[in-house]
């Protein structure tokens, strides 16, 4: 039996408009769904029965540092500083959209921290990884003209 598989060679990733893509070491996007008592923490007891139906989705991103203007740093810094959301894109393959090789889109805020300089190793590649939170719904883009 052969399965399906799929090599990640390269991914399509933006945010704010701005093209990162040749700076991602490593990324995901997770989505899901929780109960309200773990979503929002404020419920009654008869509440741990209701359905699970509030969505979400998180984005994660390991970054190859770059401080060139308009770059990573730039980029994760507007947003650190912006008082809303960012537009973000994502897809998991270089090759056409379809519907098996989706384009997310999302607005999303800086979950957390992003570190500024992370403390590597003297003449070691400098990382930085950054998680979004959606604000928002997922639009999923499948077709070419999308």
């Amino acid at each position: 039996e052969i399965l399906a598989k799929q090599v990640t060679t390269g991914l399509i990733l933006t945010l704010n408009a701005v093209d990162l893509s040749s700076r991602v070491k490593a990324s995901s996007f997770k989505a899901g769904k929780r109960s309200p008592a773990l979503a929002t923490a404020m419920t009654d007891a008869d509440e741990d029965y209701i359905p699970v139906n509030i969505k979400g989705a998180k984005v994660s991103v390991t970054f190859y540092q770059d401080r060139a203007s308009g770059n990573v740093y730039d980029t994760l810094k507007a947003l650190l500083d912006a008082s809303g959301s960012q537009t973000l894109t994502y897809r998991g393959s270089t090759a056409i959209q379809s519907s098996n090789n989706q384009t997310w889109s999302a607005s999303v805020l800086l979950d957390g921290e992003f570190q500024y300089h992370d403390a590597c190793d003297v003449g070691a590649v400098d990382m930085v990884t950054a998680n979004f939170v959606v604000d928002g719904a997922v639009t999923y883009l499948t077709s070419a003209s999308s």
